[in-house]
């Protein structure tokens, strides 16, 4: 029997008489991006009724997350997950173990996992562009730098076979739109390049490729490795080294009567992947971050 138990601890710092520091901390095993939007959306309406002396009215959820887990282990079992890991090991049989991208120094055998970030950005205009460009081969601005970036991987490390990590938000159900938990998923996205083709069949591959992985999302990422089986080498993460993430969560801003609000920058010095790419739209263009 497993149970589940949701860490939540909040702690409020007054630094003066009008200037407060707010930290909320969630442990990542019990929620993801999309369960902040859910998070920040609840606190603003029970501020907004502690304010008006009203009791705790919060919308009554009609599942919990353990419904979803068994839920789960009941759907992906038998000819459903046979047919889904199917889908996978054809997908992904005899991929390149690791990436062939150049490296300034030797790779040491047991990884430290210290990192840096890196920020670059698109202008609005470029953005927009390029978007139009995405939206008019019926595909999305994730598709468009999804193909983008595994374009630049094949061009530095002279690689045809590229192989790229991405994160589904696996919420296909509408009951657990309105759930705090840890939905999310690991998928992985293979595409052959040939040096002649035009951008436009690249993006039109990406688009295919990416349809068929969201499609089969479902698919616990353990039991692809487990099918897949590939080499181990604790040198370097098995089945993808680069993640990819496009931002299009509603994490929601908080929004509490009489109170303004700024985001606190927590810098991060770990590196999870040998590189990761974390995309986010914005009303200036948009923001690449690239963790290495």
């Amino acid at each position: 029997v497993l149970e589940w138990v949701i860490s939540l601890r909040c702690r409020l710092w007054q630094l003066d008489e009008g200037d407060s520091f707010l930290l909320i901390l969630v442990h990542h095993i019990a929620s993801d991006g999309w369960s902040m939007g859910v998070l920040t959306d609840e606190l603003n309406q029970l501020y907004r009724q502690a304010t008006m002396g009203v009791v705790d009215t919060l919308k009554s959820i009609d599942v919990q997350y353990l419904d979803y887990a068994k839920w789960q282990h009941e759907y992906l079992s038998g000819e459903v997950l046979e047919r889904q890991l199917t889908y996978w090991q054809q997908q992904l049989s005899d991929m390149p173990s690791v990436h062939n991208l150049p490296l300034d120094r030797v790779r040491p055998s047991l990884p430290s996992y210290q990192g840096d970030t890196i920020t670059t950005h698109i202008s609005m205009n470029l953005a927009s562009s390029f978007k139009a460009l995405c939206n008019e081969y019926d595909a999305t601005l994730f598709m468009g730098v999804y193909g983008t970036l595994s374009v630049l991987l094949s061009r530095y490390s002279g690689e045809q076979d590229i192989v790229i990590g991405t994160t589904a938000a696996n919420r296909d159900q509408t009951q657990v739109e309105n759930l705090i938990g840890f939905f999310v998923n690991m998928l992985v996205l293979r595409q052959h390049h040939d040096d002649e083709e035009n951008f436009v069949n690249i993006l039109t591959q990406s688009k295919r490729i990416a349809l068929e992985a969201f499609n089969h999302q479902q698919t616990p990422f353990e039991k692809v490795v487990e099918r897949i089986n590939p080499a181990r080498d604790i040198s370097y993460h098995p089945m993808f080294q680069v993640m990819l993430a496009v931002q299009n969560n509603q994490s929601g801003d908080l929004d509490l009567d009489g109170l303004s609000f700024s985001d606190v920058e927590i810098k991060s010095n770990n590196a999870k992947f040998d590189l990761s790419l974390n995309v986010e739209e914005n009303e200036f263009g948009l923001s690449f971050s690239w963790e290495y």
